[in-house]
């Protein structure tokens, strides 16, 4: 049997106070160093093109990205209102800034798809991209969930009924697709 050395614990335990510093969402497996959640899907349904949101525009999907770019660091907002307010296209510009995204404090096609790339909510998921969830299932598909945080059993029931009723694999994982199937898919 091999003998560990004194830098495997170390680095295992700067990896963890990374993950808990920098808010990480994902599984845990992501701490093992697996990939985020993934949501491969089978769907008829093509994707329809993603909404252009801008200053002044509210509802649901506002929140939602209020609480992604919470989870990025882009936005400190106390609590989401759901606004297109100043700080929140402050917040969308320095996003789209950071990822070299055209720049111009919309939700528009490129800053949504980067957003839904970095989404990865499934069993274990805690913090901001869980609340993101949680509120867009909430506002745009009638749940009733506690917009806690925390990817619990009624969350996990309510993404697997969006799943099912959108035609995708019923996973109980939201990755890029399910996302904009949540974004986009609101009938």
């Amino acid at each position: 049997m091999p003998k560990l050395g004194t830098r495997a614990p170390a680095a295992l335990l700067a990896t963890i106070a990374l993950a808990c510093v920098s808010g990480l969402t994902a599984a845990p497996g992501a701490l093992a160093g697996g990939s985020p959640p993934s949501d491969s899907v089978e769907t008829e349904r093509p994707p329809r093109p993603w909404p252009v949101l801008s200053h002044g525009d509210t509802g649901w999907r506002v929140t939602m990205v209020e609480f992604l770019l919470q989870a990025a660091g882009f936005y400190t907002g106390a609590r989401p209102a759901g606004v297109m307010d100043y700080e929140l296209v402050a917040a969308i510009r320095n996003y789209q800034i950071a990822h070299d995204l055209p720049e111009s404090g919309r939700l528009d096609s490129p800053t949504w798809s980067e957003l839904a790339h970095r989404i990865g909510v499934g069993p274990g998921s805690l913090g901001p991209q869980v609340k993101a969830v949680q509120s867009g299932l909430n506002g745009g598909y009638g749940h009733d969930l506690a917009v806690d945080g925390i990817y619990g059993p009624n969350t996990r029931g309510a993404i697997l009924q969006f799943q099912r009723s959108k035609g995708l694999t019923p996973n109980g994982v939201v990755a890029y697709t399910v996302f904009q199937a949540m974004i986009t898919w609101q009938d």
